[in-house]
């Protein structure tokens, strides 16, 4: 696979800005770019640079660079620092910084990290009418392990006196051009005792405000292109574009295109709307036929085209430099770590996990304390109780290996699945291949420890994906693959206390490994060689990894990134292959009180607390449709993506609660659809920490989504949330999208939005209420 890349180096921003013939221009170049850095000596509390500083309060410090002398540069945000003075950040404990004149900005930037932690938190603008705008951070910690991943957050990278990587952050801040003169922001308060996590501020870059303008203020090439199932030529590779509007009027109509030495847009990027004081990303694909072979700074022009609110046509042209190469991916870390999230997955919001195995014929686990699907490990465990039901139930001479002659697969039909999947609306679905116990759900050459060579003699995931692409080609396709196994003759990870051969817990006698193919390197003659027949036998697009422990991913990852390339897909791994390659981080039954700063994944089960069939859980138990939905919309809210668990039954057949539960999300989602699938989040605002409200707001700018957990107690939903595409009344429409209700409302003396709700019937099926906000041109 042929790779795109940019190296984070200072850039000179050159902006210009042209009229066309029709119409003048109200901007002037030199205006258009002005900016300026705060003077925060006033407030440095806190040395983090060089020999003897401290910066996280644990004798740790970033060591001399060059490139943080003095001056810093996050892409295209320049950056003064205090490099050399006995302080050089602020360690915050709610100071509030001035500003130098009371001077209408249109945007702020904020050269940060977070110790001990990475930090959620909030930072405030007031303005000198007394109105304030707040805007929420999340920060990575400065020594973030997948800094090389972000995709969504610019980094200037160092090195601590360890001679580990860490990382400074480059975060924008609402300032509202609208709203007049800006005169402080207040950093966010100390954290509790109870944690060391600590906000720091390096340096923060001001940009005046303009009549009208765009700003670009990031640009990266990227690994990702044009998807077109078939290879002809060379890919389109994206280059992601970030444009602040620091205009007193809105942008319109705003056309993005690259050109020079080459290079050429493949299409015009189109976002319709973009708010004064706001900013947004976007994909640009590129053609470059003679890029050339090896990594290669290319000067390009950048072109912003836009119509203001008085009908003029604005251009903007900058001038940079991307870094560019054409190459196929290699088996060092290095090279796989800059393979970037589908475009698709990102965009995917929705997914269903599908556990299936042998576990699923005992069936058993305490619910809501156990994983079912750890059977066989819970009862090897003489206090746990799966030890103690297993005795009861099948005897003391019963291993696990005897449940795969016990497994009745008659009801598995691979149609009902995927009709349920498709239901539920979700975009792509991840299937277990091979759980802990080591026994492959398909056609595997390596070893006879799979439902080919025993039990019901059936290539599972050959049946559900065959079907899968021939009759549900908008479904995207993932394979789950545990990389350890329990009890393997020959693996052996002290790490993870699993090693083999397996043993009778009642008598401490080794039992057989059915179908056990002598191997003398489990990792090289059957981790890498398994995952490479579910690669080249199936083509998913996603390889879903587990465990981690002792691996060598490096070896297969190389090899199923470029044969998608070479067949015009695009594919990404999860960050438990155990080594530092992933195109998105996972979390399991765990809700994320900050936001990553990289595509994320959320995974649970409708059950309680288990992703394969526990016969224990009652139907009473199991996951609410409102609190799954609920959960699916905090988790699109803050970037990620939900992944949501199905059990079947060991004969194939869906507990009628789980199916229930996926339809009924099915029917919320066809009503909101929009608010999901062709949005982003609020960039300012995920969630109000004062209530239970979330936000979105549409890829192309021109509508906000506010959803609602509760319904309002009283009259009116106040949000305190600034809200990017409130215009005029007469421009803009609010109503609740579940019944397409309109509904009126105001702006009062705080600057909040009053929703008025007092004849809405809120009707408790619709589990979350969205409001849809849209600005009419």
């Amino acid at each position: 696979m042929k790779r795109w890349l940019i190296l984070w180096l200072p850039l000179q921003l050159l902006l210009k800005v042209e009229g066309l013939p029709t119409k003048s221009v109200l901007v002037d170049a030199q205006r258009s770019s002005s900016f300026y850095h705060l003077n925060l000596d006033a407030y440095y509390n806190n040395k983090g640079f060089g020999t003897g500083a401290d910066l996280d309060g644990r004798g740790s410090y970033i060591t001399a660079t060059e490139h943080l002398n003095n001056t810093a540069s996050s892409n295209l945000v320049q950056y003064k620092t205090a490099f050399g003075n006995a302080a050089d950040n602020v360690k915050a404990n709610g100071q509030t910084i001035q500003f130098p004149t009371k001077e209408i900005l249109g945007a702020l930037y904020m050269l940060v990290t977070a110790t001990v932690g990475p930090m959620a938190t909030h930072v405030t603008v007031t303005y000198a009418d007394g109105s304030t705008d707040s805007t929420a951070l999340d920060v990575p910690d400065w020594r973030a392990p997948d800094v090389g991943f972000l995709d969504r957050i610019t980094v200037v990278s160092a090195k601590d006196n360890r001679n580990d990587a860490i990382a400074l952050f480059s975060i924008p801040v609402l300032v509202d051009p609208r709203r007049g003169p800006a005169i402080s922001m207040s950093l966010p308060p100390s954290v509790s005792s109870s944690s060391d996590t600590t906000l720091h501020v390096f340096g923060i870059t001001a940009y005046q405000a303009t009549q009208s303008g765009l700003l670009v203020t990031f640009a990266k090439a990227t690994s990702c292109f044009l998807e077109t199932n078939t290879m002809q030529g060379p890919p389109h590779p994206l280059v992601n574009i970030e444009l602040h509007n620091t205009g007193k009027l809105w942008a319109n109509h705003i056309r993005v295109r690259i050109f020079g030495n080459g290079i050429t847009s493949t299409e015009e990027t189109v976002l319709t709307s973009l708010a004064p004081g706001h900013r947004q990303l976007v994909d640009v694909a590129i053609d470059c036929p003679h890029c050339p072979d090896i990594l290669t700074p290319v000067p390009v022009t950048v072109e912003v085209e836009s119509v203001n609110d008085h009908r003029q046509v604005v251009k903007t042209s900058v001038s940079l430099v991307l870094n560019l190469a054409t190459q196929s991916f290699n088996k060092m870390e290095r090279s796989l770590q800059r393979h970037c999230s589908p475009r698709w997955l990102q965009r995917a919001k929705f997914g269903i996990f599908i556990h299936w195995g042998v576990y699923s014929v005992p069936a058993w686990a305490p619910t809501g304390k156990e994983y079912a699907e750890w059977y066989w490990w819970q009862m090897n465990h003489v206090n746990d109780p799966t030890h103690q039901y297993h005795r009861e139930h099948y005897g003391e001479n019963f291993a696990y290996d005897d449940f795969i002659q016990q497994w009745n697969t008659t009801l598995f039909n691979p149609r009902h699945w995927l009709d349920l999947i498709s239901a539920s609306n979700a975009r792509y679905y991840v299937f277990t291949t091979k759980h802990h116990d080591g026994i492959a759900l398909f056609n595997t050459s390596l070893t006879d420890r799979s439902t080919v060579a025993l039990g019901p003699r059936r290539d599972f995931v050959n049946e559900l994906l065959s079907v899968s692409k021939s009759d549900y080609p908008g479904l995207r396709r993932g394979l789950y693959f545990s990389l350890p196994e329990w009890y393997h003759p020959k693996y052996q990870d002290d790490s993870l206390g699993w090693h083999g051969p397996p043993y009778n817990p009642y008598t401490n006698k080794p039992i057989p490994y059915t179908g056990y193919a002598a191997v003398q390197d489990f990792v090289n003659e059957l981790q890498v060689p398994q995952i490479r027949e579910l690669i080249h036998q199936y083509e998913p697009d996603i390889m879903w990894c587990d465990i981690g422990g002792i691996n060598n991913s490096t070896e297969w990852q190389a090899e199923y990134y470029n044969q998608a390339r070479a067949h015009g897909r695009e594919v990404g791994v999860n960050d438990r292959c155990g080594n530092s390659v992933s195109d998105f981080q996972t979390v399991e039954y765990k809700k994320l009180d900050y936001v990553p700063a990289r595509l994320w994944e959320a995974t649970r089960g409708i059950d309680p607390y288990s992703f394969g069939f526990n016969r224990a859980t009652t139907d009473e138990q199991y996951a609410s449709v409102t609190s799954l939905i609920q959960e699916l919309v905090d988790t699109v809210a803050k970037g990620g993506n939900f992944l949501l668990n199905i059990g079947p039954e060991a004969s194939g057949d869906i507990p009628r609660p789980m199916q229930s539960r996926l339809q009924a999300i099915g029917l919320w989602l066809n009503t909101v659809e929009k608010s999901i699938f062709d949005a982003e989040p609020y960039w300012v605002q995920k969630e109000e920490s004062s209530s239970s409200l979330r936000f979105t707001i549409a890829r192309d700018g021109l509508s906000m989504y506010i959803f609602a957990f509760d319904a309002p107690s009283a009259s009116q939903l106040v949000v305190t949330t600034p809200i990017a595409v409130l215009d005029t009344q007469e421009n803009t429409v609010i109503q609740l999208m579940n019944s397409q209700q309109p509904v009126t409302w105001h702006i009062d003396e705080k600057a909040s939005l009053v929703i008025d709700v007092t004849n809405i019937n809120f009707d408790p099926n619709h589990h979350v209420w969205v409001f849809q906000i849209t600005r009419h041109l």
